[in-house]
């Protein structure tokens, strides 16, 4: 993309400074005496509008490949499924996914034994109850 944006800056001046050539050719040496001649008026056309002609392809030539390249990037990430993350970002996701996933069984398992895992949604339901009693009371005052 970068050589994209020097290809148009880089053509952009050259077709300033041609143009100001051009403005010399027409304008000021007419005034030290040049006189028209289609010998030179032709030759000098037909230079001035094949460097238009390079740089105006320059430019196409730069795009298509900059475009190319940037459509070939992503099929490729679009193959590989990573969807532009690295590899390495990927492997590190999906060890601290299992470290999480060790962590969590073995906080279950060293839980209380299921009577108490019983007990304790017991309490849960019972407090529950209690916070439902609580708010029917606090819309009934108001």
């Amino acid at each position: 993309m970068v050589v994209l944006l020097v290809s148009i800056v880089i053509a952009v001046i050259a077709y300033f400074l041609l143009t100001q050539i051009d403005l010399i050719v027409h304008g000021q040496l007419y005034d030290f005496g040049l006189i028209f001649s289609p010998e030179w008026a032709n030759s000098y056309w037909v230079i001035l509008r094949s460097v238009y002609v390079c740089l105006v392809t320059l430019v196409v030539l730069n795009s298509i490949a900059s475009l190319s390249g940037v459509l070939r990037k992503k099929q490729e990430l679009a193959r590989s499924g990573t969807q532009g993350f690295s590899e390495r970002a990927l492997a590190r996701a999906r060890d601290f996914e299992e470290r999480v996933r060790e962590t969590l069984e073995v906080e279950m398992l060293s839980e209380n034994d299921s009577g108490d895992l019983v007990g304790d949604l017991e309490v849960g339901v019972e407090q529950e109850k209690e916070f439902q009693v609580a708010a029917k009371s606090l819309e009934s005052e108001d």
